[in-house]
This record gives structure tokens, sequence and C-alpha cells, in this order.
């Protein structure tokens, strides 16, 4: 399902896989792809999402809303990374 600019009116939360059309400020749109879903030790779920085209990254809310909080980015990047070299390293020891 896709969502503009994270305003869907969703009333579900992304799922992966989703698409997220996100309008920039030079009035282009971008896919981002939902990559990975976390949840904090509050229960606030996020979602790391990927645009192919630019290979740039973006947290989003559990319904798709922009995260503007730099500190949350950080720890929701941080998460993604240690997920991400988890994953990594677990398809090595087959």
């Amino acid at each position: 399902m896709a969502s503009r600019n994270g305003d869907s009116g969703r009333e579900t939360p992304l799922e992966l896989g989703d698409t997220l059309v996100i309008g920039t400020q030079d009035k282009q749109e971008r896919l981002f792809e939902v990559l990975a879903l976390f949840e904090d030790e509050e229960g606030h779920n996020y979602a790391v999402c990927s645009c192919d085209e630019t290979a740039e990254l973006i947290v989003t809310d559990e319904f798709g809303a922009l995260v503007n909080d730099p500190d949350l980015v950080d720890e929701v990047m941080a998460d993604f990374t240690d997920f991400a070299e988890e994953a990594g390293a677990s398809e090595g020891t087959d």
C-alpha cells in the first residue's frame, strides 16, 4: 500500500514491504520501502524505510509520519544497524 508523505490517513500500522511516497522540498516524489519495524521500551513503534533511487534511509512512526526528533532517529537507526549486523552474521553461520 502506498502512502503520501506519511499521511495516508492510515488507521493500520505499516508493514514490511509497504511503500511511502515522500514529497521533497524541491517538489519531487521519492518512494520509500519499509525495511524494518522496531518497538521501544514504551511500546511506540517505528519503521526504517529506504529509497532505492537515492540510497536514503528515513524513520517514521508506525503510521508513516516522519520522525523529526534527531535523537530518536539516531536511536532507531542504531537499532537498525545492530539488527542488520546480527542478520548478516547469522547468514554466514549456516
